[in-house]
């Protein structure tokens, strides 16, 4: 019964972070290589193409892939962190009273969706070796990690001011890599 309620769970991650995850790594090729419309489109069903291929696989593929991916996108942050010369002294964090706690929530459940990943667990909770104990481990560990990663993009998109009318918001992480690295 459970590992259907996980499955119907994993189905439902697909309408939301499948097209945000297909369209923020899509952003990266237009502000790199100057991209727009259908090769855009071309770049969004060959990297579904991929994912699918990886699915299909088995899941210490998909598992070694998201690894990969992961540790990718930490190290470009820091890479990003780094080359901007970003204190953490210098954020201005608001106080707990200026903070809008239903907007809040909201984001931090799009975060959860499409970054930690639901489908993740389901796909290894078959390898922990003590499920009832390491699986709300990496649960957690996967909740601060990428809580984190939310919180140092948003830093950076603040920093650089990389939000507006004039930007799309896919396109900001892009536009500070090309700012920074050309």
């Amino acid at each position: 019964r459970l590992a259907r309620v996980t499955g119907w769970l994993f189905l439902s991650v697909i309408p939301v972070g499948l097209p945000a995850a297909l369209h923020i790594a899509t952003g990266f090729g237009q502000a790199l290589f100057g991209w727009h419309d259908s090769q855009l489109l071309l770049a969004e069903l060959g990297t579904l193409a991929i994912i699918w291929w990886v699915g299909s696989r088995g899941a210490s593929s998909s598992a070694n892939l998201q690894t990969l991916v992961a540790v990718l996108i930490v190290a470009l942050i820091v890479a990003i962190w780094w080359r901007g010369a970003i204190n953490p002294a210098q954020i201005p964090f608001p106080a707990p009273a200026e903070i809008d706690s239903s907007q809040l929530f909201s984001a931090l459940s799009v975060m959860f969706w499409c970054f930690v990943g639901l489908e993740a667990f389901a796909h290894l909770a078959s390898e922990f070796k003590q499920p009832e104990r390491d699986f709300p481990r990496a649960l957690m560990i996967g909740l601060l990690l990428a809580g984190s990663v939310y919180w140092a993009c948003t830093v950076l998109v603040l920093h650089f001011h990389a939000f507006g009318e004039e930007m799309a918001a896919a396109a900001s992480l892009p536009n500070i890599v090309v700012h920074l690295f050309g």
